[in-house]
């Protein structure tokens, strides 16, 4: 006779929850980002925004915009 675990069923609806949850969560980021696109006044200042909120992936960027170089003597 071998032991099965007690809990699988609690176990199994917290594990849909929260791929539940992770799928609302996601989808309330690309709808974010779709917002701060209609919104912003360009392409760079897109990125920009879009980077700065951390939702350039929900957006499908690669990252958020790189910050200028300001070395010494620039400026």
């Amino acid at each position: 006779m071998t032991a099965r675990p007690r809990s699988t069923a609690p176990e199994l609806r917290l594990a849909e929850t929260q791929a539940e949850q992770a799928e609302a969560s996601e989808a309330a980021r690309v709808r974010a980002a779709r917002v701060v696109a209609a919104r912003s006044s360009g392409v760079e200042d897109c990125r920009e925004l879009l980077g700065m909120l951390g939702l350039h992936d929900a957006a499908g960027l690669p990252g958020p915009a790189p910050a200028p170089y300001v070395g010494p003597g620039s400026g």
